[in-house]
């Protein structure tokens, strides 16, 4: 199953500006199915007993974790080798507390990370990380062409998708850092876990947005198809009516 999208709020509580500085030991939160991108909001769920013991030690200090996919969804628990090396850092901004003793948080992805190696296991993952910020290999105008490109594909698979509000594509129009909108559409765009993983492990932001640009251009093509095979059976069916 893909993905749910997860929003990237230009408007969010941080944005690049004032991100918190992240220190190189993080507790790591396994993440099933899910691909936390940085900047992107998004509410998860916690219900395993170690990664409720993990919440309420960081909710007691600075409310910042690493965020990172598991390569092997079904392990319960998550071990070291159960999951990504590349994540994000991001911080907790809300927490409630179910009577059934599971945790909905909503959290906000502030910088790419990679794990060097694990500090300790239990009662929890913590590991020693260090920052990956993203690069930029080629001139502003390749760059402005790819994200352009990215920009009008992407304009055309919002109507096409209940997940994606429309005024998002209007809204990546402002969004001038190239960084910045390939992860709101890695964030938004309906896709496998593997893929958005694959998106954030990519070192340079031309990388991001061609990926981007083919997996977009995809998912567009079967939407498309879709909407074709749908209204020639409804034809069909007015017809033989």
């Amino acid at each position: 199953m893909s993905d749910t999208p997860i929003n990237v709020n230009q408007n969010s509580e941080i944005d690049a500006q004032t991100t918190p500085e992240i220190p190189d030991i993080l507790p790591v939160l396994p993440l099933i199915n899910t691909v936390i991108v940085p900047m992107a909001v998004a509410p998860i769920v916690v219900g395993q007993e170690r990664s409720v013991k993990l919440v309420d030690e960081v909710m007691r200090t600075n409310r910042l974790v690493a965020l990172v996919a598991q390569r092997h969804p079904e392990a319960r628990p998550a071990g070291p080798d159960d999951i990504y090396r590349v994540g994000t850092a991001a911080i907790i901004h809300r927490l409630l507390r179910l009577p059934d003793g599971t945790l909905q948080l909503v959290v906000q992805g502030l910088k790419r990370i990679r794990i060097l190696d694990f500090l300790q296991t239990e009662p929890f993952l913590v590991a020693r990380i260090e920052t990956s910020p993203e690069q930029v290999i080629s001139g502003v105008t390749e760059l402005e062409a790819l994200r352009r490109t990215l920009g009008e594909v992407f304009s055309k698979l919002v109507p096409l998708t209940e997940d994606i509000p429309n005024e998002l594509a209007a809204a990546g129009e402002n969004i001038s850092d190239p960084r910045l909108f390939a992860y709101l559409v890695a964030a938004m765009t309906p896709m496998e876990t593997p893929l958005r993983q694959e998106i954030l492990e990519l070192d340079a932001v031309e990388n991001k947005l061609q990926r981007l640009i083919e997996i977009v251009q995809q998912e567009l093509a079967v939407r498309e198809l879709q909407q074709q095979i749908a209204s020639d059976a409804q034809e069909k069916i007015s017809k033989s009516q």
